[in-house]
């Protein structure tokens, strides 16, 4: 059996150090994206209540652009906060850098063409739902 505190003594000597400048990078870094993200994430909310609300396609539309700048942001934050992998800092810190990463659900791609088809698909825009609505709330009531 090896012994496991030299292991870790080497580990943490090893492991780069988060200078307090580099802190106050990711600091500043984290509060940024999570502003950015608030009022993208805010918007987005707000485009999908509606399209609920009202089954139309234009709402339809809003929602799939509101999910393709809320995935494009989310994407370009995760790439940016990779910058800062490796280093040791406070544990509120990793925690966020970590739940930047996790908040991608399906990445977006990077032609932003492909991007919008993807939101256009989470969205249900396109998807003929609208004919199934208006063929559900138009047919005749029938009796039997």
């Amino acid at each position: 059996m090896e012994p496991i505190l030299p292991t870790l003594l080497l580990t943490a000597a090893l492991a780069p150090l988060a200078s307090a400048q580099s802190v106050d990078e990711v600091r500043d870094f984290l509060d940024s994206a999570e502003a950015q993200l608030l009022e993208v994430w805010q918007d987005e909310a707000r485009a999908r209540w509606v399209q609920s609300t009202y089954i139309t396609y234009d709402t339809d539309i809003l929602a799939a652009q509101a999910a393709e700048k809320a995935t494009a942001l989310s994407v370009t934050l995760a790439k940016e906060a990779a910058r800062f992998q490796g280093l040791a800092l406070p544990e509120d810190l990793t925690r966020k850098l970590l739940l930047l990463r996790l908040a991608i659900v399906v990445p977006a791609p990077g032609d932003p063409e492909k991007t919008k088809e993807l939101a256009t698909l989470q969205t249900g825009s396109g998807s003929g739902r609208q004919k199934t609505i208006r063929a559900v709330i138009c047919a005749p009531a029938t009796r039997e």
